[in-house]
């Protein structure tokens, strides 16, 4: 559905435009490229956390009784850090599951990213999520994957032509036609072009 096409227009302009940009570089390079702002994150994120508390498990030392409304802010106490090992059910524990693959502060940002989508705009849609990240300060983090997949190579894989369509454009598509028939043509019989790519990583939205 329409929340497909978004994600994928999302990432594949993404990945084409604004590869390895940082934090408010990148809503820039979004805004500069006209990139279509989909929900943010995952497609089918993990719910927000659940009213009635997981087994809650405190640390020598420590009452982590906050875990389950943790923000994810503090990053330098080591009682934030041991209640959010000995916790990974909290909002940390969900978050860092979604930002696999990442290293060092990338990490920090990622997790701070998601946390703070999934505990104050959950369930918001384009714009609105923006504002929202704004009016809770929530970091920005990288766009979707800590990992993205890697920009096109400029070397061509193998291109396959479709009855009556040619696909040479395949390599530089920006995802934006989504109703001509040869770009779907194109699409399904090259799926190694950047919306294939970027299709795989929108992987459960509907």
């Amino acid at each position: 559905g329409t929340q497909c096409i978004d994600c994928i227009q999302d990432k594949c302009c993404f990945g084409t435009h604004c590869w390895g940009c940082q934090g408010t570089q990148c809503l820039s390079c979004r805004a500069d490229h006209k990139c279509p702002v989909a929900p943010s994150p995952t497609p089918t994120p993990a719910p927000p956390p659940p009213s009635v508390p997981q087994h809650l498990v405190h640390t020598s030392g420590c009452r982590c009784d906050w875990i389950e409304q943790d923000d994810c802010m503090d990053t330098s106490s080591p009682c934030a850090a041991a209640c959010r090992e000995a916790n990974p059910w909290g909002p940390w524990g969900a978050a860092r599951a979604q930002c696999q693959g990442c290293s060092g502060t990338q990490c920090i940002d990622c997790i701070q990213d998601k946390c703070c989508f999934g505990t104050h705009c959950w369930g918001c849609q384009g714009t609105q999520c923006l504002s929202c990240r704004a009016d809770h300060k929530c970091p920005v983090a990288p766009s979707p994957t800590p990992t993205p997949a890697p920009p096109p190579p400029s070397v061509p894989q193998h291109l396959v032509h479709t009855s009556g369509c040619r696909c040479d454009w395949i390599e530089q598509d920006d995802c934006m036609d989504t109703s001509s028939p040869c770009a779907a043509a194109c699409r399904e019989a090259n799926p190694w072009g950047p919306w294939g790519a970027a299709r795989a990583q929108c992987q459960g939205c509907s």
